[in-house]
Parts: structure tokens; sequence; C-alpha cells
């Protein structure tokens, strides 16, 4: 029976200690937003003017375990899982330095292998036979220009590394529209969140290090002694009866005066 009046007990005292904190979140709110609104202004003018925008364009590209002289009859479950597993191998191959330096020739030297290597990526669509090339730069129709010329020297160098494969361009690279990093809305709410999280972890710190008795619960937590009695804050008691300083003196004296008169009659 006593367990359990401890176990409610300890379980009533953690609800309140939430309620607590939760009364600090809502007295500090408006730090908590002012925080939030500035780190997330923060995050977004560094996005604007220190980030470069990038256009990503793609190509894709459908590869297959037997040479294009080859002549197939029928597609069978193996053929597919075989070329499923060539296209790991087919991406590695494009971003190899050979592929690149064949692709940068095609562009008259204007970026080194190096310089494409950064620009590049690629990746499988859903466990086909088909990978996607993409191509990001600050410059859209560069970007489309580089995926397609990629496009072009890519099969080529697959099928003359990989013995007995092919591989054939799926769909040219468009001209991207709209960019691809950053991302400015997705900036900005992350850097909301950051500065929020921040705000609150500062109230939650200073709750939590607050030694101060401020409510009648404080001390019932301490000691589960009852309390006899309360001093009223005379402050407040004055500066809404008096209006000069020296009236709210008068009047806390007097108050307290009172107030020992009445605990010695006690």
């Amino acid at each position: 029976m006593n367990r359990e009046m401890n176990q409610g007990t300890n379980t009533q005292e953690v609800e309140i200690d939430l309620l607590k904190l939760l009364r600090a979140y809502l007295r500090k709110w408006w730090l908590i937003l002012l925080c939030a609104l500035l780190v997330g202004g923060a995050v977004l003018a560094y996005s604007i003017y220190f980030i470069t925008p990038l256009y990503r364009a793609q190509t894709s590209i459908y590869v297959n375990n037997s040479s294009g002289n080859q002549q197939v009859e029928s597609v069978t479950t193996a053929n597919i899982n075989a070329s499923q597993a060539l296209v790991t191998t087919y991406i590695t191959i494009t971003k190899s330095d050979r592929v690149l330096n064949a692709v940068a020739d095609a562009l008259d030297n204007q970026y080194t292998a190096r310089q494409l290597n950064g620009m590049v990526s690629a990746s499988q669509i859903s466990g086909t036979e088909v990978f996607y090339i993409y191509v990001s730069h600050p410059d859209a129709r560069e970007a489309a220009r580089i995926a397609n010329v990629i496009g072009e020297v890519a099969p080529a160098e697959i099928s003359a590394i990989v013995e007995g494969s092919s591989a054939w361009v799926l769909d040219y690279a468009q001209v991207p529209t709209s960019l691809h990093s950053p991302n400015y809305t997705r900036n900005l709410i992350i850097g909301c969140l950051i500065g929020a999280v921040l705000a609150a972890v500062y109230v939650t710190i200073k709750f939590l290090t607050n030694t101060r008795i401020e409510e009648e619960q404080d001390l019932t937590d301490l000691r589960p002694y009852p309390i006899l009695g309360q001093i009223p804050d005379f402050t407040l008691l004055a500066v809404s009866k008096h209006g000069s300083k020296r009236k709210q003196k008068k009047a806390a004296k007097r108050a307290a005066k009172a107030v020992k008169k009445e605990v010695r009659k006690s």
C-alpha cells in the first residue's frame, strides 16, 4: 500500500515538474521565437550570399549484358538480373578518369577530369537496368550540355571496357528550369528549428539550475511539512495603494508590523 502511494507521489512530482517546465517555455516564448527568427534569417542569408546556386541536368542510360551486335532471341530473367548487377560497375566506369578525360576532350578541354568528377553523380533507378547521370553546374545550359556529352561518350567507353556488354542513351538531358540547390525554404525551416531548439535548451538549463523557492509547492517538495502561513508581497501591495516611494516604504513597514503582532498573538 505504502509502495503504491510512493509510486503515485513520484509520478505526480514528475508531472508537476513537466508542467513547470512547460510554463517556463511559455514565459520565454518571445526568446524562443526571437532565436528561431534570428538563426533562420542567418541561415537564409548565408544560403543566398555565400552558397553558389546550382542547376542539375540528368540523362538516363540503359545497359545490357550483351553486345549490340549479338542477336538475342528472348530476354530471360537471368539476363535482366545480370544487367541490374552490372549497373553499379557501369556507374563506377562512368565516373572514372578514363571516361571523364574523354568527356573533357569532347568539351574542348574546358574542364579537367577532376572538375568534371566534382560535377557528376549517378544512381540506379529502382533496381532496373537504367541509371541516371546527374551534372550540377551554375549555368543551366552548361549542365545540360555536359550531361549530353557524357551520354554520348560513356556508352562507347563502357562497351570497350566491359566485354560482351552494351549501353544506350535512353533520354537526353533537358535544360533545367529551376534551381537544384540550395533549397532556400528548407534551409530557412532548418535554421528556425535550430534556433528554437537552442533557445529551448537554454530555458531548460536555466530551469534545472534554478534553486530559488518561488511557490508553495517548492517547499513541500523539499520537506513534507504543512505551511502555516504566507508573507504577502508588500511591494506590490504598496504600489497598488500608494504612488510615491516614501509612501510605499511606510506602507510596507506598517504591514510588516501588523504581521508580527498577529504572529505573537498566535
